[in-house]
């Protein structure tokens, strides 16, 4: 059987990241994550982007699955700039600094690698495209 809420969590309404009482005055903001999940979110989270810049580095260096990474590099940068308007709704919402620094952080730093990586690896698969089509010709 379902658990009951109390009676108080029933009468409030979430509007943003402020708490709002029963009679629609504000109420003391909310976060979204206390400092010691932020430490964590900030180690599992940026210590799994770092492992997949690493791997998405090694790979294009070597140029395994460039059509895969240039699709990935795209997509890694758009969730980054996601990531990073989160971090500024944060700001003016009147997070603590413990909440958004952590999507500031690290939705700049998957923008600005794979936004800066996307047009390098782009021009690799056409460098490679002319060069076959180089040696089809000779």
């Amino acid at each position: 059987m379902m658990r009951r809420l109390p009676a108080v969590l029933l009468v409030v309404a979430i509007s943003g990241s402020r708490l709002l009482a029963a009679d629609g005055q504000p109420g003391a903001a909310v976060e979204w994550w206390d400092e010691q999940t932020a430490g964590w979110l900030g180690g599992i989270v940026g210590g799994s982007i770092g492992l997949l810049g690493a791997i998405y580095g090694f790979s294009a260096g070597l140029g395994y699955a460039l059509r895969f990474l240039l699709s990935l590099s795209l997509v890694m940068a758009i969730v980054g700039v996601i990531v990073f308007f989160v971090g500024i709704g944060a700001v003016f919402s009147g997070q603590p600094y413990h909440v958004y620094f952590l999507p500031l952080q690290i939705g700049g730093v998957m923008a600005c690698v794979f936004g800066v990586n996307y047009p390098a690896i782009k021009r690799r698969i056409e460098q490679e495209e002319f060069q076959q089509i180089a040696a089809m010709d000779s």
